[in-house]
């Protein structure tokens, strides 16, 4: 599946977990650049196919809550 920069995925920490993301770059091997909601640019992560899916938080993208930018709807 292809993503693009900055949409809201999750992605596998650097401990394994998956966590809200959201892709920064893609790299020419297919790789992709994620940045972790909440945490610095020392966090963020380079992550293969197999480390990177939608977001299942029914509340993420345009609908609702952004990962990484708060937006509440009432």
């Amino acid at each position: 599946m292809a993503f693009r920069i900055g949409q809201s995925v999750q992605a596998i920490d650097e401990v394994g977990r998956w966590e809200g993301a959201r892709v920064k770059n893609i790299l020419p091997d297919e790789r992709y650049v994620v940045g972790f909601c909440g945490w610095g640019e020392d966090y963020d992560r380079c992550v293969d196919e197999s480390e990177i899916r939608l977001s299942i938080s029914p509340l993420d993208g345009d609908q609702g809550r952004l990962c990484c930018n708060v937006k509440l709807r009432y």
